[in-house]
């Protein structure tokens, strides 16, 4: 699951695994805001480099001997580390080779304006209604005057991660699969 602003590669991984982590989640970042109405054209454009650059790093990996693949959203990793010969050293080196092969992530865009985040408390109700609907664990929403003023806390890094939909327990493929997690492309897309 994405968190916003977490400084971290979104991965899956079956296995353990010590892996380099990466200043990344364009699911909480944005463009500046842009009267013109092309903010959702540049979000959806940042989304593009993103998940090119995650099959940039899975196709390397993989030809490294590190099963990787692109995640079904295209927005993370999927790292099968089961019977993975490779030591963490190894996982390291493969790591840090690839990211630098690719050309590394993309820039960072900047934090999402308050419409757009209350656009994706909007979206967020939505999923926590489809997860009940569909019997997964849920949890139940602050208000949005919360979930804003939390997830701009969350940003200056003087507060935890804001509320989300998914609940801890249960099969968070299927849930994400179920009712698909919102980002702020999706904002842009109502």
């Amino acid at each position: 699951m994405r968190v916003p602003l977490a400084p971290q590669l979104k991965t899956t991984f079956k296995g353990t695994v010590i892996l380099c982590v990466l200043a990344m989640a364009v699911v909480s970042c944005s463009a500046p805001a842009d009267t013109g109405g092309g903010q959702g054209e540049v979000r959806r454009a940042q989304a593009d480099e993103l998940r090119s650059f995650y099959a940039r790093m899975a196709t390397c990996m993989s030809d490294e001997g590190w099963p990787v693949e692109v995640n079904a959203e295209g927005d993370g990793l999927s790292i099968d580390t089961t019977g993975l010969a490779a030591g963490a050293a190894d996982q390291n080196r493969i790591y840090d080779a690839c990211a630098e092969t690719v050309g590394g992530p993309p820039p960072r865009p900047a934090p999402p304006t308050t419409s757009e985040i209350q656009g994706l408390y909007t979206l967020y109700v939505g999923t926590y209604e489809c997860l009940v609907a569909h019997g997964h664990p849920a949890v139940e929403p602050p208000s949005e005057d919360v979930y804003v003023s939390t997830y701009e806390a969350s940003l200056t890094g003087a507060g935890p991660a804001p509320w989300m939909a998914y609940g801890q327990e249960g099969d968070l493929e299927r849930m994400t699969e179920d009712c698909p997690e919102p980002t702020l492309v999706d904002v842009h897309s109502r």
